[in-house]
């Protein structure tokens, strides 16, 4: 996996350890899928999000994305 933004520390109340994050804002993340056929799969992808102000968010598991796999590339299915 690759992030285009460098990754920074946080102190969170009531948690002993930083907690590290990528900076406010939009940001990208990239991880390669490998499809041996066209068609369609299901990608389950986990996230959560943390502040030094606001404390964090209950992180997401397993929510999946619907993918569609053609000779031209990767796409997703809209909500």
């Amino acid at each position: 996996m690759t992030v285009d933004k460098p990754v920074k520390t946080i102190k969170v109340a009531g948690v002993r350890s930083a907690v590290p994050v990528y900076p406010d804002g939009p940001g990208t993340v990239t991880l390669p899928i490998r499809a041996t056929a066209p068609g369609e799969a299901k990608v389950l992808i986990g996230y959560a999000s943390c502040s030094a102000t606001e404390g964090c968010t209950i992180p997401v598991a397993d929510r999946p994305v619907a993918v569609r796999t053609s000779e031209d590339g990767l796409s997703f299915d809209a909500p």
